[in-house]
């Protein structure tokens, strides 16, 4: 016949041993850090849960409908082109940092932009690293050549001659032609000839073009005539201004009620 086994604890277990006394000692604590610490355990997932959303990896930051990405450019210059997707809305901020990187930055919109259009591209300033990729080169497309534009947005001032930027003008007049709609900050800003201040991007989602005060007034240093604009999405913000430098972001700080950023 089964007899249960059945273990007898009090000749199994020594409660004065030194080594039960250590292991009681040990399981009191653990308990308590358990019960205790239980709160900041969660809290401690929660961000790191938090920190896996909202970072897609590859320069891409990710928030609900909304994800923005800094793109690589395909050389050893640096420049800088910001992809930015809202909802079904897509948008572009600059396009360095030569004429071949305009390859890169399309293979990766590819990827992005399914009907082919940007609904809204934005020049920032007219420096070669970050214009020359909307120009391309005469082996490679510029975007301007490869995507159908809605809406182009650039700076109202500069005091560039360059050849890039000559081209850049001539490509960006040549989409105009073609039915893109074309606007300086300035215009935006003002809300004039059909330009707005701000742009509904998707549900909760909007472009906001700020105000810069070399948008209408003479510097030596082409940096500060960059467009600036912020992605608002309810509490938060993403600013974006090109090359400001540090007498613009004073102006920029003095001239606009600027929210906390990310």
């Amino acid at each position: 016949m089964f007899k249960p086994f059945l273990i007898n604890y009090r000749n199994s277990i020594h409660i004065n041993s030194p080594l039960t006394n250590l292991f009681l000692i040990v399981l009191i604590i653990l308990v308590v850090i358990g019960y205790f610490g239980k709160p900041y355990f969660e809290k401690f997932l929660e961000d790191y849960l938090d920190d896996e959303h909202n970072s897609g990896g590859n320069g891409t930051v990710v928030s609900g409908e909304l994800s923005i990405h800094f793109l690589e450019l395909g050389n050893k210059y640096t420049g800088d082109s910001v992809y930015i997707k809202a909802g079904d809305t897509d948008i572009l901020i600059d396009a360095g940092s030569r004429g071949n990187s305009a390859d890169d930055i399309a293979l990766y919109l590819e990827d992005y932009v399914t009907d082919n259009t940007l609904e809204y591209l934005i020049a920032t300033h007219a420096h070669q690293d970050h214009i020359a990729g909307f120009v391309g080169t005469s082996t490679v497309p510029g975007i301007f050549d490869t995507f159908i534009c809605d809406v182009i947005i650039d700076f109202p001032m500069t005091n560039a001659t360059s050849k890039v930027y000559q081209n850049y003008v001539e490509k960006r007049d040549a989409e105009i032609t073609n039915g893109a709609k074309h606007y300086t900050a300035l215009e935006c800003y003002n809300n004039q000839n059909g330009a707005s201040r701000t742009y509904e991007l998707a549900d909760g989602i909007e472009l906001e073009i700020l105000y810069n005060y070399y948008y209408e007034n003479k510097t030596s240093n082409e940096n500060e005539y960059s467009v600036c604009v912020m992605i608002n999405q309810g509490d938060k913000h993403f600013l974006f201004t090109g090359d400001l430098e540090e007498e613009g972001e004073e102006k920029l700080v003095e001239y606009n009620d600027l929210p906390k950023v990310e």
